[in-house]
Parts: C-alpha cells; sequence; structure tokens
C-alpha cells in the first residue's frame, strides 16, 4: 500500500507546491498541490551528502563510507530509496546512481532525494539549474494545480527525434506526447529535426553530434551547408535562422526561459551587428514582437538582404567557430 511506502517517511519542506505520491506505470513523482506561474521556485534543495568524485569514478567503498558517517536519521532517509520507488536497491552505488546531479565546476556529486523524484518528459513544464551546491527548480510554464512537474534529464534530448531520445535514455518507456506513436509525435520530430539543421545553419558546427552525421544535417542543401561550415552566413540569414528557433521550441514546448534568454541576447546582439538602418529597424521590430511567430513574421522581411556589417561579422563567426571545433573535439577524445 501507497501509505506504508517508505517515500511517506521524507520531510517535504513546509510551503513547497507539491505534494509526492504514486505515478503510474514511473513509480513515484511529484505532483503540484496549487497553480504554479512561469518561473516560480518550486524547490531549493540542499544535497543529504556529497562525494568529491566525478559520478563515474564513484565506487560502492566511497558510497559507503560517506553514508556511515552521516547521522542516524540521513542514513534513514538514504535507506529509504527505492528502485524507480519499489523495490530496495541492491547496492549503495545503484542508489547513488539514480538519485545524483552534478555540481558543475567542480567534481563532487551530489545525493538530492527530493530533486530525484522529478520524472521525465521530452516535454518538460520545470528545469533545474544548480546553485552552489544546491539544485533549485523552477516552472518553465504556468502548472495547473494537479499536474505532475517534469524535467528534461539531458539537454541533448531538445535537439534528438523520438527513436533517437529512446536510444539516449536509460528507460525505454517515457510517458509523454512527443514520444508516443501518433500525430503530435510525428510534428514533434519534424519540428525538432528544423531546430537542429537551423542551428547547425546559424552556427556551423552541431554541437550535440557524437559520431556520425544526424538526419538534420544531412539532409541540408549542401550548397547553404558549406556556407554555414565556412562561416559565411549573412547576419540576416543568421537572425531569421535563430528566429525560427526561437518560435520553433515555444511551440514544441522547450522554452524554459535560460535557453530563451541565450537565444534573445544572440538576436539581441545581431540587432546591434547591423550596419544598414533599414535591418537595425527590422530588427529592432522583430524584437518587439510578444512571441517567437511574430517575430519571424517580422524577420522574413530580411529574406534576400545583406548588410554593410556582413563582413566583419562573418570574420567573427569564423574565429567563434573554430573555436567551438576545437572544444567540441577536446570534449569528445
Amino acid at each position: 500500500m501507497s501509505q506504508l511506502h517508505p517515500y511517506r517517511k521524507f520531510q517535504i519542506p513546509p510551503n513547497v507546491p507539491f505534494e509526492l505520491k504514486p505515478a503510474p506505470g514511473k513509480g513515484w513523482g511529484l505532483f503540484a498541490t496549487r497553480n504554479i506561474k512561469r518561473m516560480d521556485t518550486i524547490l531549493d534543495e540542499i544535497p543529504l551528502f556529497m562525494i568529491p568524485k566525478r559520478s563515474q569514478d564513484i565506487t560502492e567503498m566511497d558510497v559507503a563510507n560517506v553514508v556511515h558517517s552521516l547521522s542516524a536519521s540521513d542514513q534513514f532517509v538514504f535507506e529509504c530509496l527505492r528502485d524507480n520507488g519499489s523495490e530496495p536497491f541492491k547496492t549503495m552505488l545503484l542508489a547513488l546512481k539514480q538519485n545524483f546531479f552534478a555540481v558543475p565546476n567542480s567534481p563532487p556529486t551530489g545525493v538530492y532525494i527530493l530533486s530525484s523524484r522529478f520524472n521525465h518528459s521530452c516535454v518538460p513544464n520545470c528545469f533545474i539549474i544548480p546553485r552552489e551546491t544546491n539544485m533549485v527548480t523552477y516552472a518553465s510554464q504556468d502548472i495547473a494545480q494537479g499536474d505532475e512537474l517534469k524535467f528534461c534529464y539531458n539537454s541533448e534530448l531538445r535537439y534528438q527525434v523520438a527513436e533517437e531520445r529512446l536510444r539516449t535514455l536509460l528507460f525505454k518507456h517515457v510517458d509523454c506526447k512527443a514520444c508516443e506513436p501518433g500525430s503530435y509525435r510525428d510534428i514533434s520530430d519534424f519540428r525538432r529535426t528544423l531546430i537542429r539543421a537551423l542551428e547547425y545553419l546559424s552556427l556551423g558546427i552541431d554541437k550535440n553530434a557524437k559520431q556520425g552525421t544526424p538526419f538534420a544535417i544531412k539532409h541540408i542543401d549542401p550548397e547553404l551547408r558549406k556556407k554555414a561550415e565556412s562561416g559565411c552566413m549573412t547576419l540576416t540569414s543568421r537572425f531569421i535562422y535563430d528566429v525560427f528557433i526561437v518560435a520553433l521550441m515555444e511551440a514544441e514546448g522547450l522554452q524554459d526561459p535560460i535557453k530563451a534568454g541565450d537565444l534573445l541576447a544572440q538576436l539581441e546582439a545581431y540587432g546591434r551587428a547591423f550596419q544598414t538602418s533599414r535591418n537595425a529597424y527590422i530588427a529592432k521590430l522583430a524584437m518587439s514582437q510578444p512571441n517567437g511567430c511574430d517575430k519571424f513574421l517580422i524577420a522574413l522581411r530580411f529574406w534576400g538582404r545583406s548588410d554593410l556589417g556582413d563582413e566583419q561579422a562573418i570574420a567573427g563567426s569564423q574565429r567563434s567557430a573554430m573555436a567551438m571545433r576545437a572544444i567540441l573535439q577536446a570534449l569528445h577524445h
């Protein structure tokens, strides 16, 4: 019975807008107990414990040593963890592997009891940002009372179609509309393919490539692809591509405020780089629109236009692309 489940013993902070309860087909999950506004803080959690190693380097002995040093109450909390909310973990290391977050800019790996209860969705309504050693969860959109709170476990998934995501994820059943067979999945796959191709055209590189050439890149017009890879895209073209990405990500439900802020900052930078007054006016008008779709409709006025700042911008993008390729090469080897 769920009332006797060990998860009922977890201490839920007062005033958080969620409850922990069974999630059909997914073990347990967190559900909104009231309406939540976009960018509201949902949870700010400190780790139960941390280990000063990368997760892939941690051993069973490392976990055992830390757990045995905890207070009796914290040891009890760790012992309450269950594999997908059901059976006890066979080892302490497995318990850590399914309940950890990495702390950026340093090796430590932390175990977070409640943050690890958020289930995955390829169309999330939350996002998590590390703040020093805390994990802070925000709403990426308005959430209705009773809705399950979910975030995307891997940022690379936003650029992958359903079939690719299932190969990336450790679990094979994903309960979200972008993965279930049907017309929505078809539309979602098309949008994500376009997003990846447009980003490639704008940057001249595929930031998410690990091996081979993905479908989204392979089917770009060869001449256009060559132009992107050589860093020769005009300012107006890159503005159109990035605005189109904003519109597609909004339509796909992927526009968390952090990613949105990065894209909008890039568009503002393009706007400042325009040296042709008419282009600067179009950029300003596009950025004043309330959503990505309206921005894109205005940005289409750039079609076929060049700018006096193109030569300088192309030189800068070529330098940036070279630096990015070097970074990606180092990461993938």
